[in-house]
């Protein structure tokens, strides 16, 4: 047994030394204009996706139909369609600078639910230029928001 934890210790160990030596020595490529390897991308998507699902299951998803379209269809425009691509939008040139790119969402609700729209826009996804909305948007707005994603 006391095998086992001097082990484990010492993989411990090696990781917080190969940590500490990538970190200090910069051997990470940090540029936005790279893009991550497959396995990065794989683990911040399933990570992301794991933990949003996690984080939504108090949100209570309201009728959609009794929302106010219009407001949400503005809020696409000037809020949104900076970043994502949209019908009627012209192309986004900002959103081409982000890492990882901005996501069509014409097809978004394909991927997430209406409480996880929601769970997203109010409080944006870290490292991705995803920004956290509930500081300018009511929940209201927000819903309307997420209204017309799920038409999109």
């Amino acid at each position: 047994m006391k095998g086992f934890f001097c082990g484990v210790a010492a993989t411990l160990g090696a990781i917080y030394l190969i940590g500490t030596m990538v970190m200090n020595f910069g051997l990470v490529d940090v540029a936005a204009s790279t893009q991550h390897s497959a396995v990065v991308t794989e683990l911040f998507h399933t990570t992301a996706h794991n933990a949003i699902s996690r984080a939504v299951n108090d949100i209570a998803v309201p009728d959609l139909t009794a929302t106010d379209k219009e407001a949400g269809a503005r809020i696409y425009r000037t809020e949104c369609g900076v970043c994502h691509n949209g019908p009627g939008l012209q192309d986004p040139q900002f959103g081409r600078g982000l890492n990882p790119p901005a996501p069509d969402l014409t097809r978004i609700s394909e991927h997430w639910s209406n409480a996880q729209l929601f769970w997203i826009i109010k409080h944006g996804i870290r490292m991705t230029g995803m920004p956290a909305f509930g500081g300018r948007l009511s929940d209201d707005e927000i819903w309307a928001t997420v209204f017309v994603l799920s038409e999109l």
